[in-house]
């Protein structure tokens, strides 16, 4: 009779937190989506925060052949990343935009049909981009498992570092502040526009 009403209680308990919980990831959810600007592409517009997992100083040995050679950026986003959702979108009007090389796009997924309906529905197809089955790619490259981030390769191929960011406003920050004043350029100068007041 005690261990019966022991497992009865323990049960109520095992309920009213998972309830508890799943009202906190709802509650987290709905502030997530009152800051998000979905027509811009952002989250909110905090600073990048520097990801301590990166594999900052090694060479990021093992890139896919599609994508872009010489210095600049590879972003990372993730088919269950609701910020993801909303930054992709603007990835390619961005990246057209901000003179930094875009060496391609990471789409960290659980399954190739997911990766493919996310790059469809996000309009990434215009960009360098490979979906990363269970992203072992971001992890074995970058060592990087979050997203959305982004990640700077430096003219000798060597990781420079890595951040989780919420607006490419903040990106733009950090660019200017890992990669300089003056970005890394696409090779091919035809391909992305200057900016005013940037020089080739």
């Amino acid at each position: 009779m005690i261990v019966t009403t022991l497992i009865v209680v323990l049960l109520v308990l095992l309920t009213v937190a998972v309830i508890s919980l799943f009202a906190m990831m709802g509650e987290l959810a709905n502030r997530t989506a009152e800051h998000a600007d979905h027509g811009s592409g952002s989250v909110g517009d905090g600073p990048a925060y520097p990801l301590e997992e990166t594999r900052v100083g090694e060479p990021a040995a093992g890139l896919p052949s599609t994508f872009k050679k010489g210095p600049g950026v590879v972003v990372i986003f993730s088919t269950s990343c609701r910020a993801c959702g909303i930054l992709a979108p603007a990835a390619a009007g961005f990246f057209s935009d901000y003179p930094v090389n875009l060496l391609g796009v990471l789409v960290t997924t659980a399954g190739d049909a997911n990766g493919a309906d996310f790059v469809a529905k996000h309009r990434l197809d215009a960009l360098p981009v490979v979906v990363d089955v269970q992203g072992d790619l971001a992890t074995s490259v970058f060592g990087i498992a979050s997203s959305p981030a982004a990640v700077a390769v430096g003219a000798d191929g060597t990781i420079l570092g890595g951040v989780a960011f919420t607006s490419y406003s903040s990106l733009t920050r950090w660019f200017d502040e890992v990669l300089g004043p003056e970005p890394v350029l696409d090779p091919d100068p035809l391909a992305l526009p200057l900016l005013p007041g940037r020089k080739a």
